[in-house]
């Protein structure tokens, strides 16, 4: 049985972002899980709320830059998935029961939740449902604090983290913006672990954090050795693409 005090799993093995790819295996692919799985680094995928409610393995909030199609992640049909072949590979995007059925608790998932302000209660309910079977390891992460309080409510027992970036840079408003940047993270006693932009975790707040607090931290997304051992002292573990560490 999980527990949500129980992340040590979460720190132990560099974990692949949208699965181990390069530039022959797409990102969040079967390709990029299945290369995970067989070199055995844990998963972080990212998931979206589509139409009738279903959950799917893809990262953008449109098909724009991998599909050249001007559609919404949201507006995508379910049953039109298969036709949506990635490029150069046999397989399309995939739901996200797929994703736990390919994966099988072969290795631990880091489930990305996107945020949708208006479907926070669906997302919830739809990701109890989906894995209140599930055999394997995962955990819970988002930008969206208020989302994380939804899923925490359905999912007392499964670690959740919240993911910290620049949020000056961000297109929200400057209250939000305040708030995130200066207080969001003081309340991490309700969360589990940290998930930091790399270019952050220097910064007095992610260490004071850490060595105080004692809140575990994850760095993203970190692209070569010198990165990784760049940021080692300031986290507890790393988000890699590009290289195997």
């Amino acid at each position: 049985m999980m527990s949500a005090d129980d992340v040590s799993w979460l720190f132990e093995t560099p974990i692949a972002h949208r699965g181990l790819h390069n530039k022959q295996i797409i990102e969040n692919s079967r390709e990029a899980f299945m290369h995970s799985i067989e070199k055995s680094f844990p998963i972080e995928v990212d998931i979206h709320l589509c139409q009738r409610g279903e959950l799917v393995v893809y990262h953008d909030d449109t098909l724009r830059r991998i599909f050249n199609l001007n559609v919404k992640t949201k507006e995508l049909n379910p049953d039109f998935l298969t036709y949506l072949k990635y490029p150069g590979v046999k397989s399309s995007i995939m739901s996200f029961g797929e994703c736990l059925e390919l994966v099988a608790g072969n290795v631990p998932l880091l489930i990305e939740v996107k945020s949708s302000r208006n479907d926070r209660k669906k997302i919830s309910e739809t990701l109890q449902l989906q894995l209140q079977n599930y055999k394997g390891r995962y955990a819970f992460q988002s930008f969206d604090p208020i989302l994380l309080k939804e899923i925490r409510a359905l999912n007392p027992d499964v670690p959740i983290g919240w993911l910290c970036c620049n949020w000056w840079q961000q297109e929200i408003k400057f209250l939000d913006k305040v708030y995130l940047n200066y207080f969001g993270p003081y309340s991490s006693r309700k969360i589990n672990f940290l998930s930091v932009e790399k270019n952050l975790l220097a910064k007095n707040t992610m260490k004071f954090l850490r060595k105080y607090f004692n809140i575990p931290m994850l760095s993203w997304t970190i692209k070569g050795q010198k990165e990784h051992q760049a940021v080692a002292k300031y986290c507890d573990n790393i988000i890699f693409e590009g290289f195997l560490p």
